[in-house]
């Protein structure tokens, strides 16, 4: 691929992003301060498939108001009020979301219980999240004990 047709193709996923943001002032903020790099490019620049697309942001306020508004959106409950404390961890230098649960944060919650990982046999996890999730989407989920 040349680099006028990646440079259109990235343009156009940016924007596709971009118009899924619902507020205004993020949208701007995003459109004004995204850097695409990594193996996207390289994928095209080969003609291979491209996994997915490396984002990064100009600025530390930009990231973090993104991140401020991906996690004012997403809200998981569950049917067993289980909490799940959620919250973004900026140091200055790092902006971190983190999400503290007893369980699995899922949009549609559970009613399976939750289960200790640490202690069960290697393979549990993936069969735990997939009774839980109905679409795991593009969740990696590392089953192996630590």
């Amino acid at each position: 691929m040349k680099a006028k047709t990646i440079k259109l193709t990235l343009r156009k996923k940016i924007d596709e992003w971009l118009d899924s943001i619902e507020d205004e002032a993020v949208r701007v903020i995003a459109a004004n301060n995204t850097i695409v790099t990594g193996g996207a490019i390289a994928s095209m620049l080969l003609r291979e498939p491209v996994n997915d697309y490396d984002v990064y942001f100009r600025t530390h306020d930009a990231a973090k108001r993104v991140a401020e508004y991906y996690l004012a959106r997403f809200a998981p409950t569950t049917t067993k009020g289980i909490p799940c404390k959620m919250y973004l961890d900026d140091d200055g230098s790092r902006i971190r979301i983190i999400i503290k649960s007893a369980g699995i944060a899922s949009e549609n919650g559970t009613e399976k219980p939750y289960e200790y990982f640490e202690a069960s046999e290697e393979g549990r996890a993936t069969g735990y999240v997939s009774e839980v999730m109905t679409d795991t989407g593009n969740i990696e989920i590392i089953d192996r004990m630590f």
